[in-house]
């Protein structure tokens, strides 16, 4: 979409982005709290709150891929709008599932039995999908960048 300047402007889709990529990183830092929390002698319920905070987070992430990939998504409108960042686009929807699959896995970390150095597993484990998750998250505002000159984190 461009302005009658020729300039690009940001699509409803975008509005939609922001408001799920704030989701993500509500989940993020709860879950970042979550992990720092300590578990020495509460194993147990560090656990279990750990299992509560990536299923929040699965739920979130899975809402802002749908909104990203979706027909006519943002995606989409940023093919339409600057075809030449096809290359970032497809490396952020590899990455989507490469993000689910590390959600899922940590996820099914917390439901295995307690063993010696579990929590350290779930721990380490988590902490690279904060990483993860960091690293898509400024390639998506790149991306967003790119396309419309917006900054999806301070746009309006």
């Amino acid at each position: 979409m461009t302005d009658t300047h020729g300039l690009a402007t940001a699509p409803s889709t975008l509005h939609e982005a922001q408001r799920r990529r704030r989701g993500v990183q509500a989940a993020l830092d709860r879950l970042e709290r979550a992990v720092a929390a300590p578990s020495t002698d509460r194993e147990a319920e560090w656990v279990v709150r750990m299992a509560d905070e990536l299923t929040h987070l699965q739920g979130t992430w899975d809402n802002h891929v749908t909104v990203t990939e979706e027909a006519d998504g943002l995606f989409d409108e940023v093919m339409a709008e600057a075809p030449r960042l096809a290359h970032q686009i497809d490396y952020l929807r590899t990455d989507h599932l490469r993000i689910a699959t590390l959600i899922e896995g940590a996820r099914q970390l917390t439901g295995r039995p307690a063993a010696e150095g579990f929590v350290s597993e779930i721990s380490e484990t988590a902490v690279d999908l904060l990483s993860r998750l960091t690293r898509h998250r400024q390639r998506g505002a790149t991306l967003v960048y790119e396309a419309y000159h917006v900054d999806i984190d301070a746009a309006d």
